[in-house]
């Protein structure tokens, strides 16, 4: 379903209004506010691009990964069917992590500038709450681009670029999404390893 709207703005309020899981939808300001729970057949998955929403409902890992081509990461929606081996979009690491026993929340989504964190535009970033842990996300519309800022990040530190982290940087990559955890927490560590395979690039600092 495609849904063209006049006025970007427009889309972005009705984006807005629909939950993380892309099952209930709320529309409309003030008392006239109101909220549909909706049954679905399969899995939803959220679009959107400028003044376009596109929802799919169902489970083609094929035609999922051509839609977050074409548009760019769901912003709402079931968990993604990954053509890789292990969760490839945020809302799939989060039921990743709590089926491990972990408490995992979204805390936090926006866009990326491309500039600035040598990304591409349509990337969007997430802040997680992992076990009360801070962990960062970034969905990038393609895996070539989250390859290439895979390397980037590799080729900074081995040129001896310093970033000014709190604490050891570790970076996790599937497909199109690179996940963030800075800590010592070898629990953590542990927890993102088992979900999404060994880190590409963790920062050694003296104990």
């Amino acid at each position: 379903s495609v849904y063209d709207y006049t006025f970007t703005a427009q889309a972005d309020l009705d984006a807005r209004g629909v939950s993380a899981d892309g099952t209930q939808i709320t529309s409309g300001i003030g008392p006239a506010r109101h909220a549909i729970a909706v049954d679905w057949i399969a899995p939803p998955h959220w679009f959107k691009r400028g003044h376009v929403i596109v929802l799919y409902v169902g489970s083609d890992s094929v035609l999922q990964h051509s839609l977050r081509v074409a548009l760019g990461p769901q912003f709402a929606g079931g968990a993604v069917e990954c053509a890789t081996a292990g969760p490839c979009d945020t809302l799939s690491l989060l039921a990743a992590l709590r089926t491990r026993g972990a408490t995992a929340t979204l805390t936090k989504t926006m866009p990326v500038e491309s500039e600035p964190m040598h990304t591409q535009p349509g990337t969007v970033a997430h802040s997680l709450m992992v076990n009360g842990t801070g962990v960062f996300t970034m969905e990038f519309p393609s895996d070539t681009a989250a390859s290439s800022y895979a390397t980037f990040i590799s080729d900074t530190a081995r040129a001896g670029v310093i970033i000014d982290y709190a604490a050891p940087p570790h970076f996790f990559r599937v497909g199109h999404l690179i996940v963030e955890y800075v800590g010592r927490d070898t629990h953590m560590i542990d927890l993102l390893t088992g979900v999404l395979g060994p880190a590409f690039f963790s920062e050694v600092w003296p104990a």
